[in-house]
């Protein structure tokens, strides 16, 4: 039986946001087939300002009006979505993708085409559509009613990916000389449980969120340390160890070094507790010689903050001393991801739900991004 939600895509949450819609529905004998839009505007609730009236597709999807990525649901699959002037019921998906269309070679922003990308594999997954497209990048329909592409009789009798430009009956031309090949490759990539590798100089982005130029300087420093580090057993950390406390620093404190937590009782990078009888950073900073970091009291500001190389040195000892036996199974893990994960889980011991499953795909990322 047809799911008529999707839920998620990847990491990405799917809001349910019903628009007025057709009570009629698609053929699902055609074969399965999506039709993507372009919105021609630069925020996802102009969009839907027009689809809570009328012609809503099944999704709307790209960055909101803070620069956040959203995926929104308008349409229940198997009813038809009426972004087409004709044939919408021969779409078993609809998507408008948050964008402006370009006659020359073009591709979303990398947060709208991650985003894009996981729904697409739900696609495939879940509704059988395929990744693929009757015709190669750069042969693309043009606007108007007549074009080769909506001569071709493709639509309807082949599955996988059509724009507007493609659709019979229908003047418009979106999404125009799109990248489908880069986009297919996105997809693919993510199928196969890697992220896809992103363009030479493009900023790394996880779930959305772009790594600023600061941020990747401290995750430089950072895998910089761990990397070759020995523990006192004789085990060696490598880069995808590093990447691994790299994406748990990244999941706790988004790469700020000095950021306090936790009500104030948990410092830095790694949110080391200062409280109760494990106070972790102050054995450290003690053994050190090092004064202890001091949180912010009302007006006041924190104290004895440490430099990063400070701050590496005490979570280092830490490790190799009172938490030897779990540095010891993080040096045992053999890729990114399962060293992302135990250092989560033995380390970290963070609370959140999925933290741990996070934190390994990120340290994927990461390995790839800091070679």
């Amino acid at each position: 039986m047809l799911n008529p939600y999707v839920k998620a895509a990847g990491p990405y949450r799917v809001n349910q946001v019903p628009c007025p819609h057709f009570q009629m529905m698609v053929d699902l004998q055609a074969p399965r087939a999506v039709v993507m839009h372009t919105t021609e505007g630069s925020s996802i609730e102009g969009a839907e300002s027009v689809f809570h009236h009328h012609f809503a597709p099944h999704f709307t999807l790209g960055k909101d009006a803070h620069g956040a990525v959203r995926i929104d649901q308008h349409v229940p699959i198997g009813f038809i979505g009426a972004a087409l002037e004709a044939h919408n019921d021969l779409a078993i998906v609809q998507i408008e993708v948050v964008g402006f269309s370009k006659e020359q070679l073009w591709f979303f922003d990398d947060a709208t085409a991650d985003a894009l990308a996981h729904l697409m594999v739900v696609l495939e997954s879940d509704y059988g559509v395929p990744l693929t497209r009757p015709w190669k990048t750069g042969d693309w329909g043009r606007a108007g009613y007549q074009n080769p592409h909506r001569s071709s009789k493709m639509f309807g009798a082949v599955a996988g990916y059509f724009d507007h430009g493609d659709i019979p009956n229908n003047c418009h031309w979106d999404c125009g000389n799109l990248d489908w090949d880069k986009l297919f490759a996105r997809a693919n990539a993510i199928k196969g449980g890697k992220p896809a590798t992103p363009p030479a100089g493009a900023p790394l982005v996880l779930d959305g969120e772009t790594v600023s130029p600061k941020q990747m300087a401290v995750a430089k420093q950072i895998a910089s340390f761990f990397t070759g580090k020995k523990l006192p057993t004789g085990e060696i950390f490598n880069a995808m160890h590093a990447a691994g406390f790299v994406a748990n620093a990244w999941g706790e404190t988004r790469l700020q070094p000095f950021l306090w937590g936790d009500n104030r009782v948990a410092y830095g990078l790694w949110q080391l507790h200062t409280n109760g009888v494990n106070d972790r950073l102050d054995r450290a900073c003690k053994a050190l010689g090092f004064p202890t970091p001091r949180p912010p009291v009302g007006s006041h500001t924190q104290t004895n903050d440490l430099t990063l190389d400070q701050y590496l040195e005490v979570a280092w000892k830490d490790l190799s001393e009172p938490e030897l036996g779990h540095a010891r199974s993080i040096a045992a893990t053999t890729t990114a991801n399962d060293a992302g994960v135990a250092i989560c889980a033995l380390w970290e011991r963070a609370g959140a739900h999925g933290a741990a499953e996070r934190r390994g795909k990120w340290a994927e990322q990461w390995l790839e991004a800091l070679k």
